[in-house]
């Protein structure tokens, strides 16, 4: 996984070009879907939460914790309602 630093809000992968690579390494991801949500809209919802240790690029480690929780609607619309990625460095 690498972790980028994106200036403002991320809205198009095309951002992630340029962008920094702040850290790098391996983490688990567990993602859990709803399909309807309770709503009675049909709408999808999504939750992310990725955790690990990785190699920051500025040298020594930190733990990754990111969540994400999106929904997607009937016509394909994105809505992401959070989304959190903290690097937690680590002593050595």
């Amino acid at each position: 996984m690498d972790v980028f630093l994106l200036e403002g809000g991320f809205t198009d992968f095309c951002q992630l070009i340029d962008a920094p690579v702040v850290a790098t390494g391996t983490a688990s991801v567990r993602v859990t879907e709803a399909y309807g949500a309770d709503d009675g809209s049909g709408a999808t919802t999504i939750n992310f939460t990725v955790n690990g240790v990785l190699d920051l690029t500025s040298g020594g480690r930190a733990r990754v914790l990111g969540t994400a929780h999106i929904v997607i609607r009937p016509d394909g619309s994105l809505v992401r309602l959070s989304e959190t990625i903290r690097l937690t460095p680590l002593e050595t």
